[in-house]
């Protein structure tokens, strides 16, 4: 979510922002109907939750976007230092506004509990995603720019093969341990960052085959409405079993057609690209704007209507980092 919205070409992406805030507003929102549900016993959120549940996928989804734009060129430091200015001082803001103990301070050296370095889990649970990705950025960094490139996309498609097999199959919380030396959390990271640079190395292969199709126009925007719908209904509102793997190949082909960014929604992506820059800050700033609102403004809300303690409540979320962005 802190990553620059960059194409392999070096142009910036627009439509990709719109898309990214739709995910972490999709992430907020269940993380936030679980809290209600806990709170407001006699309003009955679970209906709606149950439903908004499978939108924590799109953590995943933000792995592989990071992938997809990762680049090796450059030295180390120069990389290291580039990811920090970026990803930590809005980390370090949501870490410091709500200390919980004394753990939670290593959230500012880029460790807690998504790594299995503690069992102590941080106030705000959400910096396991930066955490991680941070890390992990940097071990492909190294992976990219010091391996033979022929034998990268074996490699990188045995990592992704295994990293899926674990997290379909031993559990959901990021700090659950599936094997020696690795958390759930990191296996999401691996996955998603070996899968986006593979799926790069797809999209710079494949995307000019549909460059001067008749009609494109209409068959891209029936494809987007079709893929696009799709996914949020899947995110929000779908209750019943979903298999990771159906969202991410989901997520993959929706991540596709707004590359290429030839239909009508691409367009009014592009148009709502502003709204991308409160994606990082939203998603950092969303368990301490619970904390604060559980506080002081749930009590205050004297009304039986559900929707509007979800809108107050999305919109301090969206509003607390001041749309805090590192493009």
């Amino acid at each position: 979510m802190g990553k620059r919205t960059i194409t392999p070409s070096g142009e910036k992406f627009l439509p990709l922002e719109f898309l990214r805030f739709i995910m972490a507003i999709g992430i907020c929102y269940a993380h936030l109907l679980s809290k209600l549900t806990q709170k407001f016993i006699d309003l009955d959120f679970k209906p709606i939750f149950s439903g908004a549940s499978h939108a924590t996928f799109a953590v995943p989804a933000f792995f592989i976007i990071s992938g997809f734009f990762l680049k090796s060129d450059g030295e180390l430091g120069d990389f290291v230092a580039k990811k920090i200015i970026r990803l930590w001082p809005m980390l370090a803001c949501s870490i410091l506004i709500h200390i919980g103990n004394g753990y939670d301070l290593l959230g500012l050296l880029f460790l807690n509990d998504g790594l299995g370095i503690i069992n102590k889990t941080n106030a705000n649970p959400a910096i396991w995603y930066v955490c991680v990705l941070f890390w992990v950025l940097i071990c492909f960094y190294l992976f990219l720019k010091y391996t033979d490139i022929k034998k990268q996309v074996l490699t990188l498609i045995l990592i992704s093969y295994f990293a899926l097999f674990l997290i379909c199959h031993r559990g959901s919380s990021y700090n659950q341990v599936v094997a020696p030396f690795l958390t759930l959390g990191v296996v999401y990271g691996i996955f998603g960052v070996s899968f986006g640079i593979l799926f790069r190395k797809f999209w710079q292969a494949s995307h000019k085959l549909f460059d001067n199709l008749q009609n494109e126009k209409i068959i891209f925007t029936i494809l987007e409405v079709i893929l696009v719908g799709g996914f949020i209904y899947v995110s929000a509102f779908y209750k019943g079993f979903l298999h990771p793997l159906c969202y991410i190949l989901l997520f993959t082909a929706v991540f596709y057609v707004i590359l290429l960014a030839k239909g009508f929604i691409s367009t009014i992506f592009a148009k709502l690209s502003v709204l991308g820059r409160y994606s990082y800050s939203m998603y950092l700033m969303q368990f301490p704007c619970f904390y604060f609102m559980n506080k002081w403004l749930w009590n205050n809300f004297q009304t039986s209507n559900r929707f509007t303690i979800i809108l107050v409540s999305l919109a301090v979320c969206g509003l607390s980092g001041g749309g805090v962005s590192f493009d």
